[in-house]
């Protein structure tokens, strides 16, 4: 048997082989996680175990939110190719008022943001928030930072995105509960992000002269264009209120708010909104952009599954358990990985199947320790957005902000907007 010392080194190697694989060489996540798992496997395992552990541990995460990232990337591809976001969107502007144009981007991507990945929401909401700035005479540099924030918040914190499903399926976490809490925390930092980006005024200047509105003809009623997102949170929270208010469980109850089944529902809800020609494309292309996403989610499970088996995940649970850092370890974990490799859902999949191990030791491993556990992971892996991040080239290149202000202005409201949601989760952890 390796002494404690020269495994947790062995451990290290392998995330230092996951970021450098990733960051330097350009290698996709999946065969990055795969490498550093056979890697330490083929270290601590007799040779026979190796594939078959890698195997369970794919199998495993797979398991645990295959359905919820397929169904939920099918409910956002619908909401955006139908034009039902701009729906949505168009229907809060109206109700709010242009005049309220930062509280309107901030409700509009807050909603928008909940089903559909945060790059393909800005790209779809930009050229509203370009259209309110112009029309209202807002500066356009704190409506594109105050879009980007928001998505990227829910992105991190609210299932069914894939790095926080991920890290919900790695950790044991229900998913349900960690939908509410997710967005139940959500909710403060977005207003932390709706107060820093007005801050901000007209200190970044974005050229607006390319600015067309998104046409308007054609759009699904406002009704139906929030149904699938609204049908499914409903579901979910009617049933985690419900078993957590009386301690019992009824099978239909259970049945419709488990969240696989209520994101079907969603996604059945969505169909309609589709044209009928169109509605296989749309399915085809959820499975295909949810694949890769799965690839790498499973190979995560694998690594952690790795982690766990040699024992030394435990270990070291217990020894960080005594350097008083509590639900900061995590929130640490994710953030080395987000800055050092830029992937949000990377860094949350990885830093999961690191702690996962080490929930015992750390005493989190009950329900709600390791809802915090993977709260703190999502706020890890939004600080902080920079260069080597794929959304961060995304809200440059779409919105014209130059990449030097993006790193001025963007980049540092990512790290605030973090580290104020940790010490609302540490204050909220005490009591």
């Amino acid at each position: 048997m390796l002494h404690i010392t020269i495994q947790v080194a062995i451990i290290v190697v392998a995330i230092v082989l996951i970021i450098v694989l990733i960051s330097k060489y350009k290698i996709n996540a999946f065969y990055a996680l795969m490498a550093a798992s056979f890697f330490a496997a083929i270290i601590f395992m007799p040779a026979d175990k190796v594939v078959p552990e890698i195997k369970d541990g794919l199998a495993h995460a797979f398991k645990s939110v295959g359905l919820i990232v397929i169904f939920g990337t099918a409910i956002g591809l619908i909401l955006d190719k139908s034009g039902a976001t701009l729906s949505i969107a168009n229907f809060i502007v109206h109700k709010i008022g242009k005049q309220n144009t930062l509280l309107a981007i901030l409700l509009t991507s807050f909603l928008v943001g909940l089903p559909i990945f945060c790059d393909s929401a800005f790209i779809v909401l930009i050229g509203l928030t370009k259209s309110l700035s112009q029309n209202s005479g807002t500066p356009l540099g704190a409506s594109v930072i105050l879009l980007a924030t928001v998505l990227l918040t829910v992105h991190c914190l609210v299932p069914p995105h894939p790095g926080a499903t991920a890290a919900a399926g790695i950790l044991g976490v229900d998913v349900g509960n960690f939908i509410i809490a997710g967005t139940l925390l959500s909710i403060p930092l977005i207003g932390i992000c709706y107060f820093l980006s007005k801050k901000l005024n007209n200190s970044v200047y974005i050229h607006t002269m390319d600015n067309i509105a998104p046409a308007n003809e054609n759009l699904p009623p406002v009704f139906y264009s929030f149904l699938p997102i609204l049908m499914p949170l409903t579901l979910i929270t009617c049933r985690s209120f419900y078993e957590l208010s009386t301690g019992q469980k009824i099978p239909f109850i259970t049945l419709a708010g488990e969240p696989a089944f209520a994101l079907c529902i969603g996604m059945l809800c969505a169909l309609p909104l589709a044209k009928k020609n169109i509605i296989n494309s749309i399915l085809t292309d959820s499975i295909e952009k949810a694949g890769p996403i799965l690839a790498v989610v499973s190979a995560g499970g694998a690594f952690g599954g790795i982690i766990k088996a040699t024992g030394v995940g435990a270990l070291a649970g217990e020894y960080i358990s005594h350097l008083g850092l509590g639900i900061w370890i995590p929130f640490i974990m994710a953030s080395f990985l987000k800055v050092a490799q830029g992937s949000s859902t990377v860094a949350i999949i990885t830093a999961s199947s690191i702690i996962q191990p080490m929930l015992g030791g750390m005493g989190m491993s009950s329900g709600a320790g390791s809802i915090f556990c993977v709260l703190s992971l999502g706020l890890g892996s939004m600080a902080v957005s920079h260069a080597n991040d794929a959304f961060f080239w995304v809200i440059c290149n779409f919105s014209g902000m130059n990449s030097e202000q993006a790193l001025k202005y963007y980049t540092p409201i990512t790290g605030a907007v973090a580290i104020s949601g940790m010490i609302i989760l540490q204050l909220a952890y005490l009591f």
